[in-house]
């Protein structure tokens, strides 16, 4: 614990996320784990050599931990305090991200969003999407236009439910020495006594739970959930939003919505997304 891992491509497209990483690993004293996956070919359109595996078993893992860290030096533009550079070589880099993320446990996983052209999603799909469906540890998704990497202000989407309140006490403990603000949100689709009646068992819960942790608690009445959760964003000038991808056992359509949202979410936004898994 006490560990960021940033898994990096290479691209052009990752450097944004690059340098959030590394500033979000010094924000939070954090140690910073930079990853690579050897897969051939490994990237697109990168200047970067595409290494072949039997290279990596005549042990070159050395060689290409060092161009992993030139790679990440000359983007920041220095020397990066505190970080590990890992090469791991793996058949599917989704997977191998996923293993490793599932042995080394870290506090978050972080990636890039951006934009394929149609033949490499057509081959590859999202990967990102794909992670934060599978990860069983928090990915933070970062699109390659993010504008800033201080963190002021979080917003969190909650569904009023318990599980919620462990939640906010995991991003609490996340960015403790951050100490952002923190406002959480739910959004609605239309007023009833029933959603009432949820709603302040729900603010009960925060005020007895977790009342020094919260900022605010509001409620936006929006048929469309993204719509008003993107719109409370930019009110509010968050600079993350975190969301869950929830289970229903009763539900599987629910449960589908409710992942697609997630998915949509980190497609519009223009801020880093922060995902938990329930």
């Amino acid at each position: 614990m006490n560990t960021l891992v940033y898994a990096t491509d290479y691209s052009k497209n990752s450097v944004p996320a690059l340098k959030y990483a590394y500033s979000l690993s010094q924000l939070t004293n954090k140690k910073l784990i930079v990853l690579n996956i050897l897969e051939y070919p490994t990237i697109w359109n990168s200047d970067v050599p595409k290494p072949e595996f039997e290279d990596y078993e005549k042990g070159a893992e050395n060689a290409y931990k060092n161009l992993l860290q030139e790679f990440c030096e000359k983007q920041i533009g220095g020397h990066l305090e505190n970080a590990i550079y890992q090469v791991k070589k793996g058949d599917d880099v989704e997977n191998a991200i996923l293993d490793f993320s599932k042995e080394h446990q870290p506090d978050a996983l972080i990636l890039g969003v951006h934009g394929m052209n149609p033949v490499q999603e057509f081959f590859m799909g999202s990967t990102t999407q794909s992670i934060i469906s599978s990860s069983i540890v928090p990915v933070i998704a970062v699109p390659e236009n993010v504008q800033s990497s201080t963190l002021k202000t979080m917003a969190f989407a909650t569904a009023l439910k318990k599980e919620d309140v462990i939640t906010i006490k995991k991003i609490a403990s996340l960015f403790e020495t951050v100490k952002p603000i923190l406002k959480v949100v739910h959004i609605a689709h239309k007023k009833s006594d029933e959603k009432l009646a949820e709603i302040a068992e729900f603010k009960e819960l925060l005020n007895d739970e977790v009342s020094g942790l919260v900022n605010s608690f509001d409620i936006i009445y929006n048929e469309d959930r993204l719509e008003g959760l993107i719109g409370f964003v930019t009110i509010q000038k968050a600079d993350m939003i975190i969301m869950k991808e929830r289970k229903s056992q009763n539900n599987k359509l629910k449960e589908r919505f409710q992942k697609d949202l997630v998915k949509r979410m980190e497609a519009k936004t223009k801020i880093p997304l922060l995902s938990f898994k329930s």
